[in-house]
């Protein structure tokens, strides 16, 4: 799978699986930069 990376807050990251799209946010899980996994609003 090919990663998506952007900018947020000046820092990387890079996107994984689409989780679930709730209303008009789209939530991402994500890893950044120091090996952290998140869940990204955009």
């Amino acid at each position: 799978m090919q990663a998506l990376a952007f900018k947020e807050n000046h820092t990387n990251f890079y996107i994984g699986n689409l989780l679930s799209k709730i209303g008009n946010w789209t939530v991402f899980q994500a890893v950044d930069s120091n090996g952290f996994l998140r869940s990204i609003h955009i």
